[in-house]
């Protein structure tokens, strides 16, 4: 959506697009600022113990808001420190699953300008997401998938660090094996709990560039929008040459304490302690 509009497709209303970016960011923020301010606060709290209730208080309503909802879906999972930053996005890449491709597919959801109430639905929706699952885990409804969770994160910190009572996440190349075994697992489980909105991340990559992308450029050149046919869809690793793992860059946002600028994925500096705020990244 940002590519055809940054490149001024001319085949679609160009106010049709605005409109849709608009609404995917309006019922996505409590999602996005939610986990990067719970992820910000638990840098500053590991910094400065004992602020972040003064810290909360600088924060807009609306911010405020966002980090409340983002903390009762991850409280539900009873984590700490590190863990509880981590969970924190994988609720937010729940929230943000690739199934929100299925209705932006269609060219004709652009066309007549349709494309703008998607985000508003509940299915489709990251917000009401969001919603859905602070509603389920409050009722109850979450507590063998949290059960589940727990017990797939733990034995994932036994496997990989020397020692699993305290593990060194700070050590880059043990934080990120850790990922790499964990993420997979979580999504798994997550997938199955929400199948009507959440798809697992690895096989949405290998359905969507063997069949779902080439079927969009099809669909678009049907009504004679070739626009697609020149986007590049290829999913880069956190660490080059390793599996791919979703590029995160947290938890700090730029102009923020603590927050460090970059560019690029292989840019990222693998210094223990490091912090990085998102730069713009995708």
């Amino acid at each position: 959506m940002t590519y055809l509009l940054d490149n001024r497709c001319p085949h679609i209303e160009i106010r049709f697009l605005d409109e849709a970016l608009e609404k995917c960011a309006e019922n996505s923020f409590v999602v996005h600022e939610g986990c990067a301010t719970l992820c910000e606060f638990s840098f500053i709290e590991e910094t400065q113990p004992g602020s972040t209730k003064e810290e909360e208080t600088k924060l807009d309503d609306d911010y405020r808001y966002a980090l409340s909802s983002m903390s009762r879906a991850v409280d539900l999972f009873g984590f700490s420190g590190y863990l509880r930053s981590w969970i924190a996005m994988q609720v937010a890449a729940v929230c943000l699953s690739p199934r929100l491709f299925g209705p932006l597919s269609n060219f004709m959801h652009y066309h007549d300008g349709a494309i703008g109430d998607v985000f508003e639905e509940d299915k489709f929706s990251a917000d009401r997401r969001l919603q859905r699952i602070i509603d389920d885990g409050e009722k109850g409804c979450l507590a063998d998938t949290v059960k589940s969770i727990r017990t797939a994160v733990n034995d994932c910190v036994v496997k990989v660090f020397p020692t699993p009572t305290q593990p060194d996440f700070n050590n880059t190349t043990l934080r990120h094996r850790f990922i790499s075994i964990c993420e997979p697992a979580i999504e798994t489980l997550f997938s199955k709990t929400y199948p009507e909105f959440y798809y697992d991340y690895r096989a949405f990559l290998r359905e969507w560039k063997n069949i779902s992308w080439p079927a969009m450029i099809s669909g678009f050149r049907k009504f004679g929008c070739d626009c697609l046919t020149r986007f590049s869809f290829r999913p880069t690793s956190l660490m080059e040459g390793n599996e791919l793992t979703r590029p995160v860059a947290t938890p700090n946002r730029e102009g923020h304490f603590g927050a460090i600028k970059i560019n690029a994925l292989s840019d990222l500096p693998v210094e223990n302690g490091q912090q990085y705020c998102n730069a713009g990244l995708q």
